[in-house]
């Protein structure tokens, strides 16, 4: 358990391998990483796993298919978080300008770009190698920082 009592947000790209980031309130990138589960129903034990962590009043944020993302709805409000559904078109139009989200995967090259950015800015560890779905996940949860 997290024993800063500070709210904290963590968005996710949702899928069946999925992207996810936990910034605090000053806008710092805690954490941010990559998961894969092999079957949906994973996704339950592993969204309650992951929102147990944070602190009360938390926030979450997820992009994706409402399938995948009850697990997530569910858990986050039985820790009574906010949770905020969203399309990528949502927050790509803010983060990203038009030439960069032409098509799905210019979008995604471009958030990898900026997310290395935000992970040198924002983070207390050097980038690591990171997938799409996490460079989404972090520019999402830019934008959600912003949007709170």
């Amino acid at each position: 358990m997290n024993h800063d009592p500070s709210p904290q947000l963590l968005s996710i790209d949702l899928g069946l391998t999925f992207g996810w980031a936990r910034f605090d309130r000053q806008g710092q990138l805690l954490a941010y990483g990559s998961q894969h589960c092999a079957r949906r129903a994973q996704l339950n034990p592993i969204s309650w796993s992951m929102l147990r962590s944070l602190p009360p009043n938390s926030h979450v944020y997820a992009e994706g298919g409402r399938d995948l993302a009850r697990h997530w709805r569910r858990n986050a409000l039985r820790f009574q978080f906010s949770f905020s559904s969203l399309a990528a078109e949502h927050w790509r139009s803010s983060c990203l300008i038009p030439r960069e989200r032409r098509s799905g995967s210019i979008a995604k090259a471009n958030a990898l770009k900026i997310a290395r950015t935000l992970i040198i800015a924002r983070a207390s560890k050097a980038p690591t190698q990171i997938r799409h779905d996490t460079a989404e996940a972090i520019l999402m949860g830019w934008w959600a920082l912003l949007d709170l």
